[in-house]
């Protein structure tokens, strides 16, 4: 897992590549360097043509995403940071870094005796009346809510029957639904 001379731990390195090799894909198309807004094109991966991602360094935020959930520069932000001639590493967070990452397990492990060893607490173990409790065996019903497409498939099972009758000087139409699942 650990090399010499290596400075973040194996999985930030990956990531941080695979990003890197994806931004040579994209390229900058607006930004402002006031606010420290991008917009990022990049290569339709499913269709052609090309889908617009903004970063903004300032906030550390992308709408891929990406940015905010793995906190490594997805490959818009690395894109963004070439494109002023920065150096995209400075931008990976500190807890990818080795020496953080060995300083988490740097300490003493103390495992835990017996339950049978353990004193009694000092204090009274409650049940938690806002929990939920079971009504009722069985699977719960649903809790979706109803729309109109579910009006519609009802609407599809009833059939309109017209019938016309024929009344001295008069024609009288008379509508009918019904139901035909009954």
């Amino acid at each position: 897992m650990v090399q010499q001379n290596q400075s973040w731990t194996d999985y930030a390195i990956r990531k941080f590549e695979e990003c890197s090799r994806k931004s040579t894909e994209h390229r900058v198309i607006n930004y402002d360097v006031r606010t420290q807004t991008y917009s990022v094109a990049t290569a339709g991966r499913p269709s052609p043509g090309q889908h617009v991602q903004v970063v903004r360094i300032s906030t550390v935020d992308c709408s891929c995403g990406k940015w905010t959930i793995f906190v490594i520069p997805c490959s818009h932000a690395i894109c963004t940071t070439k494109f002023h001639s920065l150096d995209p590493t400075t931008l990976v967070q500190l807890w990818y870094n080795l020496s953080e990452y060995l300083a988490t397990y740097d300490g003493r492990f103390e495992p835990l005796a017996d339950e049978r060893c353990w004193d009694d607490p000092e204090f009274l173990l409650q049940n938690n009346p806002c929990r939920r409790e079971r009504k009722r065996s069985g699977r719960d019903r649903t809790t979706r809510l109803r729309n109109e497409m579910n009006s519609a498939v009802r609407a599809s099972t009833k059939s309109r029957y017209v019938m016309v009758v024929h009344v001295v000087g008069y024609v009288i139409t008379v509508v009918c639904d019904c139901d035909c699942t009954t």
